[in-house]
C-alpha cells in the first residue's frame, strides 16, 4: 500500500521558519507587519514543503462579509423572473457559508422609471458584486458605467450589453433561437404566409426578442423568400384587448396557420387558440413557464424552444461569489445555454 502525503499546514511552516503561525499567516495573506528577515524565510519553507493555503477554510474562519445583488424584473408565480430567481435562490443558500449575502432587487420590466428608481437605489447601498437583466439598453449603459467608476463587478442573465466589460453572461444563444424557431414553424413546407406575435414593451427595452427576430428573419429570406410574414402587437396583461386585437386579425388573415411569439407569452395566443378552436394551427413559442408547459401537453402549443432559466441565475452568481471569494474569473466571457426542443410527446421526462 502506497504510503499517503502529510498535509502541510501552516504549523509545519511556522516550526520550520521559526516564527509564528500568526507572522505565516500575515505573509501568506500579505497584511499586517513582518519583518524581511521573517517574510523570507517564510517564504522559502513555503516553496521547501510546496505549501498550499486551504483557502475554503480560510473563507470560512473570515469574518469579512459580502453582499450581493440581482437585479431582475418582478413576477408572479410560474413566470420566467421566477425561475430564474431559483437559481439565484439556491446559489445564496449555497455561498452563505461564506458570509456572502445575495438579495434580489425587483423592478416593473415595462417601466423605465422603475428600472431607475432601482438601479437609484442600488447605487445608494452599494454592494460587492451586481447581477443584472439588462432590461433597458441605455440605462442599463448608463448603471454598468457608474458601476465600473466604482470597481464592482457584474454580470449579465439572459442578455447582454455588448463592449460594456461586463464578468461574464449567461443565456441563450439569441440569433440562433430565433433561426432555430423559424425551422421548427415551418421546416421543409412551403407556406404563403406566416404571424409572428409580439408584446408591446418601451423602446428603450434591450434587445432580447429583436435578435431572435433577426434570426427568424434570417432563416425565412434564406429558405422561404416569398412569404408573407405578417406582425402583430399583443398586450402583456390585457387578455380583453388581445381577444379583439385577435379576433380582427384573424378576420383579416383566415388562412395563417403558422404563427410564432418570441416570448416567453406563448400562452396569450394558445388560450385564444383554444378558446375559438383553432387547431389546427403550428404555434411555436420560448421558455418552459407553466401556462407554456400546460398548453403545449394539450396539443395547442406545437414546440417549445426551451433555456436552463434556473441555471442562468445559479451560474451568474456563482461567477460573481467566485470572483470575490477566489480571485476567479469564468472559463468565458458568453456562457449558451443549450437551446431544448419540446413537445407534447417529450414534455413529460423534461
Amino acid at each position: 500500500m502506497c504510503a499517503q502525503s502529510k498535509r502541510v499546514t501552516i504549523k509545519d511552516v511556522a516550526r520550520l521558519a521559526k516564527v509564528s503561525k500568526g507572522t505565516v499567516d500575515r505573509v501568506i495573506h500579505n497584511r499586517g507587519e513582518v519583518s524581511e528577515e521573517s517574510r523570507a524565510k517564510v517564504i522559502e519553507v513555503i516553496e521547501q514543503l510546496g505549501y498550499k493555503p486551504n483557502m475554503y477554510a480560510s473563507l470560512l474562519a473570515s469574518k469579512r462579509e459580502y453582499k450581493i445583488v440581482a437585479l431582475i424584473p418582478e413576477f408572479a408565480q410560474g413566470e420566467f423572473w421566477e425561475l430564474m430567481q431559483r437559481g439565484i435562490s439556491k446559489a445564496a443558500q449555497e455561498y452563505a457559508t461564506f458570509n456572502v449575502d445575495i438579495q434580489t432587487l425587483c423592478f416593473d420590466q415595462f417601466s423605465l422609471n422603475s428600472f431607475e428608481h432601482a438601479t437609484a437605489r442600488l447605487l445608494d447601498n452599494l454592494p460587492d458584486a451586481v447581477l443584472i437583466a439588462p432590461s433597458f439598453k441605455s440605462l442599463t449603459s448608463q448603471f454598468v458605467t457608474q458601476l465600473r467608476t466604482k470597481g464592482i463587478p457584474f454580470a449579465y442573465v439572459d442578455s447582454k450589453i455588448d463592449d460594456s466589460d461586463y464578468l461574464s453572461f449567461f443565456g441563450m444563444p439569441l440569433f440562433e433561437s430565433g433561426y432555430l424557431g423559424a425551422d421548427l414553424l415551418v421546416g421543409r413546407q412551403k407556406p404563403q404566409e406566416v404571424a409572428c406575435f409580439r408584446i408591446h414593451r418601451p423602446e428603450d427595452t434591450a434587445n432580447t426578442t429583436a435578435i431572435r427576430r433577426e434570426g427568424f428573419f434570417a432563416y425565412m429570406r434564406e429558405f422561404h423568400p416569398q412569404c408573407k410574414i405578417y406582425s402583430q402587437f399583443l398586450q402583456p396583461y390585457d387578455p380583453v384587448s388581445n381577444e379583439q386585437i385577435l379576433n380582427l386579425f384573424f378576420e383579416k388573415h383566415p388562412g395563417v396557420q403558422c404563427l410564432i411569439t418570441f416570448n416567453s407569452r406563448a400562452f396569450i395566443l394558445a388560450d385564444y387558440l383554444k378558446k375559438k378552436g383553432f387547431v389546427d394551427k403550428v404555434l411555436v413559442g420560448y421558455d418552459m413557464l407553466e401556462s407554456n408547459m400546460a398548453r403545449l401537453k394539450e396539443g395547442v402549443i406545437t414546440y417549445l424552444i426551451t433555456q436552463r432559466i434556473e441555471n442562468q441565475g445559479y451560474e451568474g452568481i456563482k461567477s460573481l461569489c467566485d470572483k470575490l471569494l477566489f480571485h476567479k474569473d469564468p472559463p468565458s466571457l458568453n456562457n449558451y445555454m443549450s437551446m431544448d426542443i419540446l413537445t407534447r410527446y417529450n414534455v413529460g421526462y423534461y
